[in-house]
């Protein structure tokens, strides 16, 4: 088979037999109504049963606590890597 450029390959003008295979695929296919009717958001999921709240609002409301956690963490990091 010869090498040619993909959109001249799959072009309707030069394969006649391609144009009569995409209308009987459309034919064949589901009326566009069908396709496009009774599309609803769906439901939500249920609710977590771990409640994340209740340690994120605790750590927010204390940026003092945060702060320190976040030196030690640091202080830690730093001495693991000179060590």
């Amino acid at each position: 088979m010869s090498q040619s450029n993909p959109r001249q390959r799959l072009s309707l003008y030069s394969h006649r037999t391609l144009s009569h295979d995409v209308a009987a695929a459309l034919k064949a296919s589901p009326p566009l109504t069908i396709r496009t009717q009774n599309i609803e958001p769906t439901p939500a999921p249920p609710p977590s049963p771990v409640d994340f709240g209740s340690y994120a609002s605790a750590a927010s409301n204390d940026s003092e606590a945060v702060d320190e956690q976040w030196r030690r963490r640091r202080s830690i990091s730093e001495q693991a890597v000179t060590a």
